[in-house]
């Protein structure tokens, strides 16, 4: 399970990285995420996946449907969300820069990038079924959650940035390797299922 192989990883840092601190910039940004998450979810009794073309093309990404719930629905408004993020349509609001998706302190190669990504996996995954599944533009609901909201990563601060209007995700379906999370110094935040970071 995602949570068995992110605990072995959790493990293995040395207890300087694990230090109790205040929450980070990167946490309270996240928690905003987090938040905005649980605000669509009791809009529309799910959770945001990607938006998909009807043949299964990706265009964008679930940060774009949430934008709404973090104070940026002029943002979404100018998003047309039957084309890709960066079509010509899209590419304005999609160099946007939106600070709550920003990990502060960690300089992106353009400002409208972002760490702060879900994992995703295939829909055949079984039991090791990510937060988001390729193809679905919903990502379920609380009832999909059998691990339970506090142990299910729901975002997580990511070794690579990609552009957050992008439907860009991490993957994972138990076999492949955990990707890279975190900066430099090998500590990384995370917002969970019930909200907490």
């Amino acid at each position: 399970k995602l949570e068995d192989a992110v605990g072995r990883v959790l493990t293995a840092l040395p207890d300087a990285a694990m230090a109790a601190r205040g929450p980070s910039a990167a946490e309270n940004n996240l928690k905003q995420i987090a938040l905005a998450l649980h605000s669509f979810h009791d809009a529309n009794n799910y959770f945001p996946g990607n938006v998909y073309a009807k043949d299964g093309t990706p265009l964008l990404s679930w940060r774009v449907q949430i934008l709404p719930y973090i104070e940026q629905t002029q943002v979404f408004n100018r998003f047309k969300m039957d084309e890709a993020w960066d079509s010509p349509a899209n590419k304005a609001a999609a160099q946007t820069v939106i600070r709550t998706f920003q990990v502060p302190g960690r300089p992106t190669a353009q400002p409208w990038e972002t760490y702060f990504r879900m994992f995703t996996s295939p829909k055949d995954a079984g039991q090791h079924r990510a937060w988001l599944t390729d193809g679905e533009g919903k990502a379920g609901s609380f009832n999909n959650i059998t691990d339970g909201t506090s142990n299910t990563f729901m975002v997580v601060e990511a070794a690579d940035a990609v552009p957050w209007a992008k439907p860009d995700d991490l993957p994972y379906d138990g076999k492949l390797p955990l990707p890279r999370l975190g900066g430099p110094a090998g500590t990384f935040a995370v917002a969970l299922g019930d909200g907490s970071t």
